[in-house]
Parts: structure tokens; sequence; C-alpha cells
């Protein structure tokens, strides 16, 4: 039986050059030899060993007269393969499992359909609240937490469409929403959303429970699924420190990152 990676020998200079690589990513810009070796803890003669055999390669490119390192084209291809690979509903599917199991709480992961926020996978926890939210289920924009954070991350042509069809209908409005479906308040509240990265619901699902969403990105930067922990209102504070919220908001930024989101943002 094949071992864990960390069980077998592998090549330590290509693990090395990793470090190299990974310190380059990190900078945020083209960085120098000097702190590319320290962030890498290697003596800048080693470091600068490495960084020429990955340029021939096209892993780093030399960006300016002062000679700092950015990566390079082949760098760009390997990350861009990565991330074609990558389905959001499948790595969501593991965050969320793994979140749900953290807090013993119900967590959903939505993503936006061409009818509007859907729910694409839903882990039910123990807990003894339950929560009847089935998968292809679409949820509402102005009065469900993801909607909200659909709502205010998007752009507006693309949820106008839906946020008329709410507006116009005749279904009785949840108490608590009405700044909702005032087009000044809900621009504030939008607002809102986007400085906090989440949006929660009190009472929309089961009366005392609280739904609680953030958002997760993609590599262009745009919202591509919210992840949803529903539990009892007293339970989620929503402040900073709160024992949902911050592993909430861990997980959003978690799905994001495995789905490249910043891994190109960098020059």
């Amino acid at each position: 039986m094949a071992g864990k990676p960390a069980d077998v020998q592998g090549i330590k200079s290509i693990e090395v050059g990793g470090r190299i690589l990974n310190a380059i990513a990190e900078a945020g810009g083209p960085v120098s030899l000097t702190e590319i070796a320290a962030a890498a803890g290697l003596p800048n003669s080693n470091a600068r060993r490495y960084l020429i055999s990955f340029a021939r390669i096209g892993l780093v490119t030399q960006k300016d007269n002062n000679g700092r390192y950015s990566l390079g084209p082949l760098a760009l291809r390997l990350g861009l393969a990565a991330l074609g690979e990558l389905d959001v509903v499948d790595v969501g599917g593991e965050v969320i499992a793994d979140l749900s199991n953290a807090l013993n709480l119900t967590v959903a992961l939505i993503v936006w359909g061409d009818t509007g926020p859907t729910v694409v996978r839903f882990n039910q926890s123990r807990h003894n609240v339950a929560i009847h939210v089935r998968v292809g289920a679409v949820v509402p924009l102005l009065t469900s937490a993801a909607g909200r954070v659909f709502l205010s991350f998007l752009p507006e042509d693309s949820t106008a469409r839906h946020v008329a069809t709410e507006l116009s209908a005749s279904d009785p409005r949840p108490a608590g929403t009405a700044d909702w479906f005032d087009d000044r308040k809900r621009q504030r509240r939008m607002t809102e959303v986007k400085k906090n990265r989440f949006a929660s619901v009190d009472g929309a699902v089961v009366p005392g429970l609280r739904a609680v969403a953030a958002p997760a990105f993609d590599s262009n930067n745009e919202i591509c699924a919210a992840i949803v922990v529903y539990g009892p209102a007293a339970a989620i504070e929503l402040s900073a420190g709160d024992v949902v919220l911050e592993p909430l908001m861990r997980a959003a930024e978690t799905l994001s990152t495995r789905l490249g989101h910043g891994a190109f943002q960098k020059s």
C-alpha cells in the first residue's frame, strides 16, 4: 500500500524549491532575492541557483531592472490548469461537512443559478432543531441570509429581475425585513453586508432560528457560493469572537482559497 506523502521519501530539493515559489507567491508583488531567501530560510547563493533554473523553465520571471522576481508564465499555466479541475460543489461540500461537524449545526452550500440562489449541498446536524431545506431549492434574495449575500456582491444586472419579482409578490413579508423591500434602505443594508462579509436572518425558516451566511469567491474575485449556518439565535451572537460566526468566516475563506481566490491578483 502506498504511504502518505509525509511517510515516504521524496526529493528534498523540490521541497526547498516549493518554499521559494511560495515565498514569491506570498509577497504580493515583485520581490528581491534577499527577501525570497529570507522567507525560504536559505542563503542568498542557494536561493539564486534555484531562481536561475526556475527562470529557465518559466516558473519565475524578473519583472524590473532591479532584478526582482515574480511568478512566471509556467506558474500561471499550472495554476489555471489546477483551477480548471476544481468544482465549487465538490470542494464546497467538503468544507461545509467539516464546518457542520465542528459546530454540530446544520450548514448549506448555496450557489447562484438561473433561477436565483440554489441549494447544492446540505449537511443536517444532530442538533434537535430540524431544518427542512432540500438540495435544489431556490432561496429568496430579500429574506434569506444567502440571498442577501448574493444580492450584495453580485452585479445589479444579475439580480434586478429577481428583486423585481420578489418586490411584486403578494406574499406576506416576514417581520423585520422591511428595510430590504425599500430601495434606499436596501442599498444601505447591502453596503453593511459587503463591509461585514456576512448576512443574517432571524426566524425565516423556524421561529427562534438564525441563519447566517458568508460569501466565497473564485479566482476572478467574483462571488461563487455562500455558506449558510443555521442555529438557535441565542447561540449565534454575530459579533467578534462568536463561536459560530468566526468558524463560518474561516470556512468561507478556506473555500475561496481552495478555489483560487487571490491566486492571480498579485503581479
